[in-house]
């Protein structure tokens, strides 16, 4: 970056960050250095050891693009976002012309701005932050926020699979393949426009892609303490669905690691044993895959000392390994009948101070609540809603937040759900943005037959009993 400081991202302040994903120069010698190593390791005597290949890609190894993690502040017009370099820019502008298919009226129809040309196309931290109605963007004032978004993000997903292929075809096709993404669950709920400019939020495009084997992911920082439960950040059904895997990173912290800030972790051997057994328990039961990952460094000092070379620890460890091997061929198709559907590209049309909204649906509902319903539920992508086989073994369609919906799938859920016998959850304004009438309450009221109207003043969200709601729950109740 150094040596090409062009390649660099600029941020919504014009200053220079890491490398622009968009750079093709960047991508090119990436690629190419991934070639000359996978080559170099394929051709070793230990190459039959090597699993795969789990490259190191943005900020963490994560698939984070540049700028994700500076907005840490309560001010919208500090807010910032977008990479302005001219890589973006000019990637942008070919991106739209391959949308729109060439046709300048149908840009100039979606942003609503009748001198746009696709060589012109441009955005700004502005527009790019606004918000038009509580929590949400409107469509049909203009698209350029969501067709920006989703092409950043889609930057993200194409420069990660473009690693598999050449991954892929440099090991012969032999090496297992895949990144850290898939952390929707826990994007969402993270600073300002995190979810929107992170880079992670088109990961279902990257399951479906062949070079793909597996999506890697840390379990919730939050629920690494006893009384919680264990939370993954990733959509493992809809992989297993699209015949790929989900490996949860368990960095599990234990009374041995030093002081952590988020105060998760166990401050006792009893303690620790106990949150490790529970995560290898989940996994085990789901038959998800998973790794331990000590992270202690160093020679010297606190952060020396190895999390789990306690006595006790390592017998669990190697108890779980024998149970483990025993078991892995056993079956693992529980007899889920819950569905949970989580979308990934409601984001683009919500206000990037939608957090709130999202620890109630996410935190609370996902991360602590569901677990505690007494029955099994897989939980998947809401691309996969179309799914037959997931509509002919599901009884009960969890709906956490497609509050926007394409005309083309909001006609599908309408067509699929009458007559179906499903009973269907849904959580706060399902179908509420519509590319074609934008932000109406009636677009709720269509979809799930229930009657809502819209409050511009907003409230706080409650529940009154009528003297006969409490004789029913009395009544219930014994």
């Amino acid at each position: 970056l150094d040596a090409h400081p062009s390649e660099r991202a600029i941020l919504g302040n014009g200053k220079p960050a890491t490398v622009s994903f968009s750079s093709e120069l960047f991508r090119k010698t990436s690629y190419e250095g991934a070639r000359k190593l996978v080559e170099h390791l394929e051709g070793q005597p230990f190459a039959a050891n090597i699993m795969g290949y789990n490259p190191y890609i943005g900020r963490a190894g994560e698939c984070y693009t540049a700028g994700v993690d500076v907005n840490f502040t309560p001010k919208r017009e500090e807010i910032l976002l977008g990479d302005y370099s001219q890589a973006e820019v000019d990637a942008f502008r070919a991106w739209l012309k391959d949308k729109y298919r060439g046709n300048v009226e149908a840009l100039r129809e979606a942003w609503k701005d009748p001198k746009i040309v696709f060589d012109a196309a441009s955005y700004n931290n502005e527009i790019l932050r606004k918000v038009d109605a509580p929590g949400f963007r409107d469509p049909t004032v203009t698209r350029l926020p969501m067709d920006y978004f989703e092409f950043h993000n889609q930057t993200m997903s194409r420069f990660a699979t473009g690693m598999g292929d050449v991954v892929k075809q440099a090991s012969n096709r032999r090496a297992l393949y895949g990144v850290y993404m898939g952390y929707g669950l826990s994007l969402i709920n993270q600073t300002p426009g995190w979810s929107q400019f992170g880079g992670q939020m088109q990961s279902y495009q990257v399951i479906r892609h062949p070079s793909i084997d597996f999506l890697g992911g840390t379990s919730d920082y939050g629920r690494r303490v006893l009384g919680t439960a264990y939370f993954s950040a990733g959509f493992t059904d809809s992989l297993r669905e699209n015949g790929k895997m989900w490996i949860s990173e368990c960095d599990t912290r234990t009374y041995r690691t030093p002081y952590d800030p988020s105060g998760a972790f166990p401050l006792t051997i009893g303690g620790s044993l106990q949150i490790l057994k529970r995560d290898f328990a989940v996994h085990l039961c789901k038959g998800d895959a998973f790794w331990w990952r000590d992270m202690s460094h160093g020679k010297t000092g606190r952060w020396s000392m190895p999390w789990y070379t306690d006595d006790a620890i390592l017998d669990f460890q190697r108890r779980a390994v024998e149970v483990a091997r025993e078991e892995i061929n056993g079956r693992r198709d529980a007899a889920a009948e819950i569905a949970v559907f989580v979308d990934e590209d409601t984001c683009f049309y919500q206000d990037i101070y939608a957090g709130t909204l999202y620890n109630n649906l996410l935190w609370r509902m996902l991360g602590d609540e569901i677990h505690r319903c007494g029955a099994p539920y897989r939980l998947y992508y809401f691309d996969d809603i179309e799914n037959d086989a997931i509509w002919k073994r599901s009884k009960l369609l969890v709906m956490v937040n497609p509050f926007y919906l394409s005309e083309a799938r909001r006609d599908f859920l309408q067509k699929k759900l009458k007559g179906s016998g499903k009973t269907v959850l849904w959580f706060y304004a399902p179908g509420y943005v519509s590319g074609a009438t934008g932000l109406q309450a009636a677009n709720i009221s269509k979809l799930t037959g229930i009657q809502v109207q819209a409050d511009p003043k907003g409230a706080v969200l409650g529940l009154k009993l009528s003297p006969a709601g409490l004789r029913s729950l009395g009544e219930s109740a014994q």
